[in-house]
């Protein structure tokens, strides 16, 4: 079963690894200049949209690396997220924005990894491959932002 899984997600990785630079900067972007000036406004509908991206992203991140460590981080940062998410709700927790500081901050050095080795690796540059080095640029300032 595993090594069907394996071909499988070998098989996803070639045919759709550049797309999902595009897909992935879509996301990141939605993520940054929509949903987070939205939650902070406290329309709580789009801290569910934040989630959703979140898992998109870990899902695009799995697709194009194809390595278990970068899903392991990927995973507890969006279990972090999500415990942010459910403190918000039921319990006025004080440190909430650390944690979720912390998450993204793993995020955004998983993915910039990840995304760094699908935009220089070898082969053809194409439109998506440019647009993954504009994610690249998206991700350092994420960086940036949780560090400050």
């Amino acid at each position: 079963m595993t090594k069907g899984l394996n071909s499988k997600l070998h098989d996803l990785r070639q045919n759709n690894r550049d797309w999902l630079l595009t897909l992935l900067t879509a996301v990141l972007t939605l993520m940054i200049f929509v949903f987070a000036p939205l939650q902070a406004a406290g329309i709580f509908l789009f801290q569910t949209f934040a989630i959703a991206g979140l898992l998109v992203i870990i899902g695009g991140a799995l697709i194009i690396s194809g390595k278990p460590i970068a899903l392991w981080l990927m995973s507890i940062a969006f279990i972090a997220n999500f415990s942010v998410f459910f403190f918000r709700l039921y319990y006025p927790w004080p440190y909430n924005l650390h944690l979720l500081a912390g998450a993204w901050f793993v995020i955004a050095i998983t993915l910039g990894i990840v995304v760094a080795r699908a935009v220089f690796g070898g082969g053809r540059i194409t439109y998506h491959r440019i647009v993954g080095a504009i994610l690249l640029y998206l991700l350092i300032a994420v960086t940036f932002a949780t560090l400050f």
